[in-house]
């Protein structure tokens, strides 16, 4: 409604279109940013992890044109983008956890089929949440460097 208020040539749908495509791409500074995380705290799967979140920023991209362009009308599951996203979500997944390769394989693939359903409202929802997924990486951020820093105690125990 506020859209069509300010722009009186839009109409609400359109509007609402907009905001959300622009959202969800608003997003996708904050995936960069995990995956400059991630990659920096697990640098021999920096590979991995990055076309994991590649396929999440593309399925981003891809949600956002079909939505500015009206290919996906609200109710219809778009199942290519969703698939997209779950299988990159499984490769970081599969890149971040230590334990057997099979019970890696395991874990992954079964991520990835449970994220199927719930994945499709979290891209429509993208813009929503990118802010607040923003501000828990930067308290993220702030606390790792926090805590890796050495303190003068730390210091005294060095020597």
């Amino acid at each position: 409604m506020l859209g069509s208020t300010l722009m009186p040539t839009i109409d609400t749908t359109r509007a609402m279109q907009i905001g959300l495509a622009a959202g969800a791409l608003a997003s996708i500074p904050v995936l960069y940013a995990v995956a400059r995380l991630l990659a920096a705290r697990r640098p021999r799967l920096r590979t991995q992890l990055w076309c994991g979140i590649l396929l999440v920023a593309l399925d981003i991209v891809w949600h956002a044109v079909a939505t500015l362009t009206g290919a996906l009308s609200s109710g219809d599951l778009p199942w290519p983008p969703v698939i997209l996203a779950a299988v990159g979500i499984g490769v970081v997944t599969f890149a971040l956890l230590r334990t057997a390769p099979s019970l890696r394989w395991l874990l992954s693939s079964a991520l990835v089929l449970t994220a199927l359903i719930p994945l499709w409202g979290l891209l429509v929802m993208g813009g929503f949440i990118a802010p607040f997924a923003a501000v828990g990486l930067a308290i993220w951020c702030l606390h790792s460097r926090k805590s890796t820093r050495p303190t003068s105690g730390q210091f005294a125990q060095i020597s």
